[in-house]
């Protein structure tokens, strides 16, 4: 229910082959289509956030009331239905015979208050024989809230007592376990997570403007460690250990420690051919908090060399069958695709005759090809024989754009804007589509740069904020460089 193992968990590759062997799977989502739901048998649609009618607990231990802000579509319903329904067929219909939210709230607060002289931290007993018209009215309030008390304000912790009958900690004595030197495997891969992306990105991924920033999965390794495996920046690069294999874009960053590589673990094989990266973590936990260790990964990185690589933009969704290697995401007007693999696959990738769009060829094995209905771009393909070297960005925005005249439509196989056009770079802020040279141009504009300043110039960090450290880090790379040059005259 609502989770999708077949990514997320290590050895991600034996939990995909375990569920494929098993003979009956049910799966409950909100989505028809994850890497775990497509090993199912039954599907069960399952309400969304917004449209579930309970309580809910934020990070400070407040419980609030949610109410429903949209109606449920189709035959999707709640979870708690969901497992009555499945219980009572089980045979279990007297102990699962809720009628709604509230009456298990009742069985949820009087469970919390129980074996009453161990004091637990957790208990919400208040609530227990709560009426459906107080549960309606009820006030945002922060647990614990006992039977026959009153809620309150409270920090945990505030005065150095804990859970136990002195109030003392317990400390618990724990040996780190070094991690294991494997022959041929030089690299510690350590996985984790990126700004606009949550999870295994079954939903954030559908979200247009959280895929401009980072948009295929990706390795940070040091330059160092990149040129001794000859590797080069935005090459195409195999993880690979015992457990599984990847392929992923390389991004070279000093941000990365020497023999470490950071991989984000959110790609699925919904939009990408190999970017799911716990194939490669081990089903080892730690002894006491159980946590797989996805921090420390044995690891082989080398170039992956293909025939040909492409960058796609469409308004159809791509065809990958071919491919070797895609990761595709949604833009506000269609797809963008990267590719790689044998010129003709790479090519048939836009699901388009090339002899209808307009094109361009050199010797040295580039190409770019755009198709058009009327005045509107349907696709544009650029290949090369290295990864290619397009404006992303602005590429993207071309789906959205009107082409009145011939010169305009040829001009699209530039790969590049044009002077009248200037390219706003990678994106860094996605609530508001800020490039990186948009906001250097700010920044060079800035007499005495703040962050505060640079945001409210640049347009970015007005949003949610997070792409503000990466303001900061412009700004002080500015003042070094200043300080250099100083230093030099």
């Amino acid at each position: 229910m609502a989770t999708n193992p077949v990514v997320s968990m290590p050895e991600a590759d034996i939990v995909k082959a375990a569920l494929s062997a098993c003979p009956f799977v049910v799966v409950s989502d909100v989505l028809e289509h994850t890497d775990t739901a497509d090993c199912a048998h039954v599907k069960l649609p399952a309400y969304g956030w917004a449209e579930k009618d309970g309580l809910v607990t934020n990070s400070e231990r407040r419980i609030s009331r949610q109410r429903a802000l949209v109606p449920a579509e189709g035959h999707a319903r709640p979870d708690w239905w969901i497992i009555c329904e499945v219980a009572k067929r089980m045979g279990w219909a007297e102990a699962f015979d809720f009628a709604n939210p509230v009456a298990i709230i009742r069985e949820f607060a009087a469970s919390s208050n129980f074996e009453p002289k161990t004091r637990r931290d957790f208990d919400i007993s208040a609530l227990a024989e709560i009426s459906d018209q107080d549960f309606d009215d009820l006030e945002p309030f922060q647990w614990p809230w006992r039977a026959g008390g009153t809620p309150s304000e409270t920090r945990f912790f505030a005065d150095g007592g804990f859970y136990h009958p002195d109030q003392r900690a317990r400390l618990i004595p724990v040996k780190l376990e070094e991690p294991t030197e494997i022959p041929n495997h030089p690299f510690v891969l350590n996985t984790g997570r990126i700004r606009d992306q949550w999870h295994t990105m079954t939903r954030t991924a559908r979200a247009a403007r959280l895929n401009q920033h980072l948009s295929e999965p990706f390795v940070e390794i040091h330059p160092e460690d990149a040129r001794a495996n000859d590797i080069m920046d935005a090459d195409l690069v195999m993880l690979h250990n015992e457990r599984g294999t990847a392929v992923v874009r390389a991004l070279l960053t000093d941000a990365a420690t020497r023999e470490t590589l950071f991989a984000p673990m959110h790609w699925t094989a919904q939009v990408s051919s190999s970017g799911r990266i716990n194939t490669l973590v081990e089903a080892k936990t730690d002894p006491f908090s159980a946590q797989p260790a996805f921090k420390n990964v044995p690891t082989q990185i080398a170039r992956a060399p293909f025939e040909a690589y492409g960058f796609l933009i469409s308004r159809h969704e791509p065809i990958t069958d071919k491919l070797s290697y895609w990761a595709k995401s949604k833009t506000e007007a269609g797809w963008r695709c990267e590719l790689a693999g044998s010129r003709e696959a790479v090519l048939s990738s836009a699901n388009l005759d090339p002899k209808s769009a307009r094109t361009f060829q050199d010797r040295s094995g580039r190409a770019a090809y755009a198709w058009f209905d009327g005045d509107q771009l349907s696709a544009a393909l650029f290949l090369d024989v290295i990864p290619v070297e397009v404006s992303r960005s602005w590429a993207c925005d071309l789906l959205e754009r009107p082409f009145e005249t011939d010169l305009k439509k040829l001009a699209v196989l530039a790969g590049r804007p044009g002077a009248d056009q200037p390219d706003p770079g990678a994106i860094v802020c996605a609530c508001n589509s800020v490039g990186i040279n948009q906001i250097c141009t700010a920044l060079a504009d800035l007499e005495s740069p703040t962050v505060e300043a640079l945001a409210q110039a640049s347009n970015a960090g007005t949003g949610c904020g997070t792409c503000r450290s990466i303001l900061k880090s412009l700004i002080e790379t500015q003042e070094q460089e200043k300080a250099f040059l100083h230093a030099a005259a």
